[in-house]
């Protein structure tokens, strides 16, 4: 029973964790947002333990609040600041900017701007037939224009700030090891409710002649958690050291060169 509910919980949580990271977070206020996040996050945590058999307290308090903060802090970073719908476009988020839509860009001058233009006469308009007979005799080079080519611009990658590096690594494998734990403690869910996990038991007491072996869902992703936090803070101390080494190889050889090109 308690399975069930759980796999509803956490289907009912992963369907409002969407609605509210895609429509709430650009389109409510701010509080708003980052509330709903925070219930779907709780709510999520709560439906992974209600299909686990031994959850003690402190596992709920510790799942149910950490996902219930990751939640927003994940939505943040992904999408920019809450309740602002324009601030994903520039790119203050992770995705990518072609998300927002297209801006013209520059400051095409009308024919009404130009000096003269209003107190000068305007010249009669040549007849169709001559501009037509005009426009057959040119070469076809000529009729085409020239085409226009992309600019292209050449710069030098010479520093990288090492503190910004750190925070980035910091959020994205917080971030990457979030989405591993949920969707681990989702498989170990699915798995208690078939029933497969009482059957790989009952196999592994036959192969050991251990009646006292069980699989503990709340010691292993208690150890998982632990250990993906450790990995978190390991490899963010390592690109934080390949950015040190990063720049003092740029002060020798002058950095790595990127070309940038205009969009036809």
């Amino acid at each position: 029973m308690n399975a069930l509910a759980g796999l509803t919980l956490i289907a009912a949580a992963t369907g409002a964790a969407l609605y509210g990271a895609f429509v709430l977070w650009k389109r409510s206020p701010p509080r708003l947002a980052v509330a709903a996040l925070a219930v779907a996050g709780a709510a999520l945590a709560a439906g992974a333990l209600l299909v686990q058999e031994h959850a003690g307290p402190g596992d709920w308090v510790l799942a149910v609040g950490a996902l219930a903060v990751l939640a927003p802090v994940q939505c943040r970073a992904l999408f920019g600041p809450p309740g602002n719908l324009s601030a994903a476009w520039p790119g203050q988020g992770l995705l990518p900017t072609g998300f927002g839509p297209r801006r013209k860009t520059g400051n095409p001058r009308s024919p009404m701007d130009e000096p003269g233009l209003a107190t000068e006469p305007t010249p009669a308009a040549a007849p169709a037939a001559e501009v037509a007979e005009v426009v057959a005799t040119m070469p076809p080079e000529i009729r085409r224009g020239p085409r226009k080519r992309a600019r292209q611009t050449r710069v030098v990658l010479r520093k990288v700030g090492p503190w910004s590096v750190f925070k980035f690594s910091l959020l994205f494998y917080l971030c990457v090891v979030t989405v591993i734990l949920l969707a681990l403690a989702m498989l170990y869910g699915i798995l208690g409710a078939v029933g497969a996990l009482e059957h790989v038991t009952e196999f592994a007491r036959n192969l050991f002649a251990d009646k006292s072996f069980s699989i503990n869902g709340s010691w292993i992703f208690a150890r998982l958690t632990v250990l993906g936090l450790a990995m978190v803070v390991i490899w963010s101390l390592i690109n934080l050291f390949v950015a040190f080494l990063y720049n003092l190889i740029s002060d020798v050889i002058g950095g790595i060169e990127v070309t940038l090109a205009e969009r036809h």
